[in-house]
């Protein structure tokens, strides 16, 4: 598939700011290209994330929401918090119940199951939380599309505070969108119109954070005493995938090296168990390591054990639920793997589609959305993955900068029983019937060219392999965290020779690469595209050529790589090694 392959070239004196901040030229390069321009933003970025990260500002409905809550521990109600069965619930659950047992409370949660419940609170729950006597429910990462289950709530006398953070379902009128917003006591999320905090784009576990800080002040607690909460809030920023910036970057940078060694018993023993020795974590630890051990629970098994990972305060059990995670999560790759390749294998009867919905009915429903994660990353193409459910259809997306996929699905609400999510990212059901007209519209509708849609490839620096040296490398640690809208930086090197090539692993999925440059040899390595790299000299240089390669012979191939680059350490022996990211 052919790939875009883009240089970003933002202007600024990189020597300059180098000098400033102690940094190489090139480590100044990538922050500008991050957006990072001016010297308040240089300074807040290269900062050393010391203290605790404050609120930004106010939100709408949060004094209400506090006093609310507040009234109701101090009348020792049964108090009920609803959450959501990824990551971002998990730890915005964790946060809120833990916080109200040190209020002392008397606090229950309830993690919907991602088949049998859906997604967020219910009426059902409701009826279930009346049965047994619940006072107040707070939701967290959930709610603010609960339109029937707060109606009922209000129905059973129930006080109901919706922390949310996801988009505000609206109606289209002649004057616009007009928000619709549930019958609640309090409403505390950013994304609404009305609210004044002034960064957006914060998970749902960090407005759950910012409302138990206010709980805290109120009972006369300092919030720092809590630390752990502040880590799970690090975890699901991460893990949700909101941009490292302003408030969020200094929020997981201030947490990174202090993750491993948490109060949290729970995570202590998770980081044990997937990072062992490793005290200062990295945006990758979380988001590829630690995290999808989290995620894993609410996709293959039930969310609770996540849960009751981070509130655990014994050893044993503790040891037991991280062991349980990790082998959940395994399970999950391999489901994942074999759902992509499917995905892929269906690719070449949508070849003309700008948005790709594909319907895979036997697919866990539970996976559909990292199948199509997979599928946008091979294709540049917003996704949706459908899959038969107990009634009707499920369906999860992953889009692409430049197209709003709740915006696009909203448009199609008339075909869905039930949708949400952001704009990268949602979800939704519909009758099988469906599918194809949704297919249908979506296409008809989007107004991005189709040649436009393809996978993109950003680079930062187009850098020889001999400009990397060691120290180069361990300044690359200040950009840390990196993640979106603070990528982990790219490195470029066209007509790149190929001199040998030999395989790694079991199944000869990996390569070790030997390349010339200037007279030099430098090792490269590739990670699980053997036959995708090999296909790729084959295509453009033939057979012949490729067999060379193999052999260690002259061959003449040249190719255009995008790196990383790394120390590599191996009985003793320190190396630098490139680690290949793409190529053409």
């Amino acid at each position: 598939m052919k790939k875009k392959w883009i240089l970003i070239n933002k202007k600024a004196d990189f020597v300059a700011i180098g000098k400033r901040y102690n940094v190489d030229p090139v480590i100044a390069k990538i922050v500008t290209n991050r957006g990072v321009d001016s010297e308040e933003k240089l300074d807040e970025y290269f900062g050393k994330g010391d203290a605790v990260p404050k609120p930004s500002g106010a939100f709408k409905d949060m004094d209400l929401g506090v006093e609310i809550v507040g009234a109701e521990i101090e009348r020792k109600s049964k108090i009920l918090v609803i959450g959501d069965y990824d990551a971002d619930g998990v730890c915005a659950t964790a946060i809120l119940v833990k916080t109200l047992r040190t209020l002392g409370a008397e606090v229950f949660y309830k993690i919907p199951h991602r088949i049998e419940d859906g997604y967020g609170m219910n009426e059902k729950m409701v009826d279930l939380a009346s049965d047994d006597g619940i006072s107040c429910i707070i939701t967290c990462d959930n709610g603010i599309s609960a339109f029937a289950a707060a109606k009922r709530a209000k129905e059973k006398g129930i006080k109901l505070v919706i922390t949310d953070h996801h988009n505000v379902p609206f109606d289209d009128s002649k004057e616009g969108k007009m928000e619709i917003i549930p019958e609640a006591d309090a409403v505390i999320n950013p994304k609404q119109s009305e609210c004044p905090y002034p960064f957006k784009d914060i998970c749902g576990a960090v407005v759950a954070l910012r409302f138990c800080e206010k709980l805290f002040v109120k009972f006369g607690i300092k919030p720092d005493e809590k630390s752990e909460l502040y880590d799970y809030a690090a975890i699901a920023t991460i893990t949700d995938v909101m941009p490292l910036i302003g408030e969020n970057r200094a929020l997981v940078k201030n947490r990174l090296n202090k993750i491993s060694r948490s109060k949290s018993l729970g995570l202590r023993t998770l980081c044990d168990r997937r990072l062992p020795g490793k005290e200062v974590l990295s945006g990758f630890d979380i988001g590829f390591v630690v995290g999808p051990c989290i995620n894993a629970t609410g996709r293959v098994s039930t969310a609770d054990k996540a849960v009751e990972l981070l509130l655990s305060e014994d050893i044993s059990e503790a040891s037991n639920l991280a062991d349980e995670m990790t082998n959940l999560n395994q399970e999950r790759k391999e489901m994942t793997k074999k759902g992509a390749d499917e995905a892929l294998g269906m690719l070449n009867i949508m070849e003309e589609d700008k948005v790709l919905v594909i319907y895979m009915p036997s697919l866990h429903e539970s996976i559909a959305g990292l199948v199509a994660g997979r599928v946008r990353e091979h294709t540049g193409k917003p996704t949706l993955v459908v899959t038969n459910a107990a009634e009707g259809a499920k369906a999860s997306g992953r889009s692409i900068e430049g197209y709003s996929m709740i915006d696009e699905i909203t448009k199609c609400r008339d075909l869905l029983t039930k949708f949400g999510g952001h704009p990268m990212a949602a979800g939704l059901s519909l009758p099988i019937e469906n599918i194809d007209e949704l297919r249908k519209r979506l296409n008809n509708n989007c107004e991005i060219p189709l040649e436009e849609l393809c996978p993109k490839i950003k680079i930062d620096v187009p850098m020889p392999f001999g400009y990397v040296t060691e120290k180069i490398i361990e300044e690359l640690s200040v950009l840390e965290p990196t993640g979106k809208g603070n990528e982990a930086p790219v490195f470029a090197l066209k007509g790149v020779k190929i001199s040998k090539a030999s395989y790694m692993g079991e199944k000869k999925q990996h390569l070790r690469i030997t390349a010339e440059e200037e007279g030099r040899r430098y090792q490269l390595v590739l990670f699980n595209r053997a036959n995708e790299f090999i296909d790729c000299i084959e295509d453009k240089y033939g057979k012949d050529k490729a067999a060379l390669v193999f052999a260690g012979k002259a061959s003449g191939v040249e190719m255009l790589i995008s790196y990383r680059p790394q120390i590599n350490e191996y009985m003793g022996r320190r190396n630098i090694q490139f680690v290949i990211d793409d190529f053409e």
